[in-house]
């Protein structure tokens, strides 16, 4: 049992290592005179993208938040609205009406420093969208989709500076569903 513990920890040291290799890390600085930056990446293909808006059909959607600062990043938050709407597509009929979506969870990331108090410059936080189905009682087939509906995806990410201005920023992902 010692020595299969013993392995254990060799493994999860070398684990964190391999981690920590391709991300710098800074002291942070509370004298940081600009607020970090926040974009969001969309998956197409094999590709990420950087997009400021999307369309999304019955496929789903993978997204990337992601927050940097050479001077440090201290959190990110990555939120989702627009779960109810207010029609349904079956078919080539639309019903008016409040259907209910399903959004991805809120999602966060408080940062602390390491060993030796450093943080990371960049943080990124993954989501998938959809796909965004509504459902019609009494019709046949029951489900369809929330055709022209607009759901948000908003990220903000936080620095170590002192000043409320410089300490803050905010990217927001419109996500249509055609």
């Amino acid at each position: 049992m010692a020595r299969n513990l013993s392995i254990f920890k060799i493994t999860g040291a070398i684990l964190v290592a391999t981690l920590y290799q391709g991300c710098k890390t800074v002291k942070p600085n509370p004298a940081d005179s600009t607020p970090p930056k926040v974009e969001f990446r969309v998956k197409t293909g094999t590709q990420w993208e950087t997009k400021t808006a999307v369309n999304i059909g019955d496929e789903a959607l993978n997204v990337e938040c992601i927050v940097t600062d050479p001077e440090g990043v201290r959190s990110i938050a990555l939120d989702f609205s627009g779960a109810t709407s207010n029609s349904c597509t079956v078919g080539s009929s639309v019903f008016n009406g409040s259907f209910h979506l399903n959004l991805p969870a809120p999602q966060t990331q408080d940062l602390q420093g390491n060993a030796q108090g450093e943080v990371l410059t960049a943080l990124p936080l993954f989501a998938t969208v959809g796909p965004f189905t509504c459902t019609v009682s009494g019709q046949q087939p029951p489900s369809g989709r929330p055709i022209g509906h607009v759901v948000t995806a908003t990220c903000t990410g936080k620095n170590w500076s002192s000043n409320p201005q410089h300490q803050s920023a905010e990217a927001k992902l419109k996500i249509t569903v055609q």
